[in-house]
């Protein structure tokens, strides 16, 4: 079972661990009880008291305290808490997104660069609470979360010994917000001082674990190109969770727009070597893929035949993908995009599927693009003959894109009616109609293009 978001601090805890919360609110209480716990003593869960009320702590293996500001550490040290952490929660304690640490000023404003912003109005938000936070004005959290523990979780140490045995923060990231599939939670680890010394990714489920596995091997992989992306420091079990840990990226949050310099790293995942396009992974496995499939598919299906026959005249570069190329998962630095997040990516993928993600999934979530426009910026892609690619070649590769992404969202049993899988199937219906797929490469994008509109 996933951890809700509120309860992401639980992942400081081995599995199971049994929580009480007599009182508090509601849907607390309830979502703590709703936990599978181990047998043995019970951490207590304390909301919003004075130190001089405190229940007797002496036989309790630790604490969580709940907007209990006056609870210092000097009164849990006495008590022989050992390990004490304190957490602002951003936005607040039901909604949780983000725990800051509270150390003091200087490490809570550290701590927001967990969040990386790429809308405007986002990064002015983040902007002023980082200021509010280094500042210490009164205000910039709801919620607050103390966790004391007789002794330094493993977690903690792990990390610690990772960095040459110095002391460290941790700001945490309670990962996507629900209802988003496979979320996990992430943590920025940096030192007293500020500075970030790499960023590690939990999983529990099978389903978490895999995407980290992956990732790991996909970090390998990049390692051995030379691309610009983070370095695998640590993959392995530690307190009942699969933890992975990797360098940081600097720079700033990138831009909506595709720039010469996405093109340019997303060329250096391209190899020397050559290969039909049928035998890239990505193809290969996509029939597997869709015949898992829990829902009908019989247009993704359709599709996907309509298109074998031109991938199988296509000489393609071995590519490694990325799967999420977005604004969210890329760094500018000196010119540059690095990339981080690669638990989608693909080590034996096509060329172009990046650049289509980057494209739509930013008119998507940015622009608010209707899948009439979606399939006219894709039209408009393939025309542009990306890469040498005939307007045939390229619509065939950002079809096997759509199906791609139409067999991730569903086979994370996304519902079909969700308005994503929606937008993407019909863009899918618009470029690729079953059976009336364009001939040759004497076809012109005109005439559709003019049916699409002249604007977006």
């Amino acid at each position: 079972m996933t951890l809700p978001p509120a309860l992401t601090w639980a992942y400081l805890f081995a599995p199971g661990a049994a929580f009480d919360c007599k009182q508090g609110p509601a849907w607390l209480v309830q979502a703590i009880a709703n936990q599978p716990r181990n047998a043995g003593d019970p951490i207590p869960v304390i909301c919003g008291g004075e130190s001089n009320q405190m229940p007797d702590l002496s036989a309790a293996p630790a604490l969580v305290a709940i907007n209990c500001p006056k609870l210092s550490e000097s009164t849990l040290g006495r008590q022989g808490f050992e390990y004490v952490r304190r957490f602002a929660v951003i936005p607040n304690l039901q909604h949780a997104r983000w725990f800051i640490p509270l150390d003091n000023a200087a490490v809570a404003s550290d701590g927001f660069a967990l969040y990386k912003p790429s809308k405007p109005l986002s990064r002015f938000k983040h902007m002023a609470a980082r200021l509010a936070a280094r500042v210490n004005l009164p205000g910039w959290y709801q919620d607050q979360i103390c966790i004391a523990q007789r002794k330094a979780p493993k977690l903690y140490t792990v990390l610690s010994n990772l960095f040459d045995g110095r002391p460290v923060r941790m700001a945490i990231s309670a990962g996507a917000p629900e209802p988003s599939r496979n979320r996990k939670p992430s943590i920025m680890i940096f030192d007293p001082q500020g500075q970030v010394l790499g960023f590690a990714k939990l999983g529990r489920e099978p389903s978490v674990r895999h995407l980290l596995q992956h990732e790991a091997k996909l970090l390998r992989a990049l390692a051995e190109v030379n691309a610009d992306t983070p370095r695998l420091l640590f993959a392995d079990e530690v307190q009942g969770s699969l933890l992975m840990v990797q360098s940081p990226l600097s720079g700033r949050s990138s831009k909506a727009k595709l720039s010469d310099a996405h093109l340019n790293f997303l060329t250096t995942l391209q190899r020397q070597e050559r290969k039909p396009a049928t035998q890239a992974d990505m193809v290969r496995e996509l029939p597997s893929r869709l015949s898992a499939l829990k829902v009908p598919h019989d247009d993704l299906d359709g599709a996907l035949d309509d298109i074998l026959p031109v991938l199988e005249r296509m000489t393609i570069p071995a590519t490694i993908v990325h799967g999420d190329f977005g604004p969210w998962n890329l760094r500018a630095n000196g010119g540059r995009i690095f990339a981080y997040d690669w638990e989608y990516g693909q080590v034996d993928g096509l060329p172009m599927i990046d650049q289509f993600h980057h494209v739509l999934f930013c008119g998507y979530l940015f622009y608010r693009w209707d899948s009439r426009q979606g399939f006219r910026h894709l039209l408009e892609l393939s025309a542009s003959r990306p890469q040498g690619y005939t307007p045939r070649q390229a619509r065939a590769l950002a079809t096997i894109y759509l199906l791609d992404m139409l067999a991730r969202l569903l086979g994370e049993d996304y519902d079909p009616a969700d308005p994503m899988v929606v937008w993407f199937r019909d863009i899918l219906t618009q470029l690729t109609p079953m059976g009336r797929w364009p001939e040759g490469d004497r076809e012109s994008v005109s005439c559709e293009l003019e049916k699409t509109g002249a604007g977006t």
